[in-house]
């Protein structure tokens, strides 16, 4: 995973996106919660209450533009993440990108 503050652009996106959260809850259109690996904003606008947050997932990734800062905590971050992911206290289904951000 990569870390909060990278900026990448999206498999068939023109617009930069700032990586802002990893593992993010989002609910979909039949009131589901999804997780998705990622949550961003628009680089360099950041977080308008205008724009709605945008969900992705590793996959959806095309090109990175600049990775954000790692600490020695991301390694244990990183564990904990996959672990959650893949365990039964992770009650929701990983959410699906339905299309690019243009």
């Amino acid at each position: 995973m990569y870390p909060i503050g990278t900026i990448i652009l999206l498999n068939e996106g023109k617009r930069k996106i700032m990586i802002l959260n990893r593992g993010s809850l989002c609910k979909n259109e039949e009131g589901q919660i999804n997780y998705f690996d990622y949550s961003g904003c628009i680089c360099p606008v950041g977080l308008d209450p205008q724009v709605p947050m945008i969900y992705f997932n590793e996959e959806n990734i095309a090109q990175v533009i600049h990775e954000g800062y790692r600490e020695s905590e991301e390694q244990n971050y990183l564990k904990l993440y996959k672990e959650w992911e893949h365990s039964s206290q992770n009650p929701y289904p990983k959410g699906k990108v339905t299309g690019p951000l243009k």
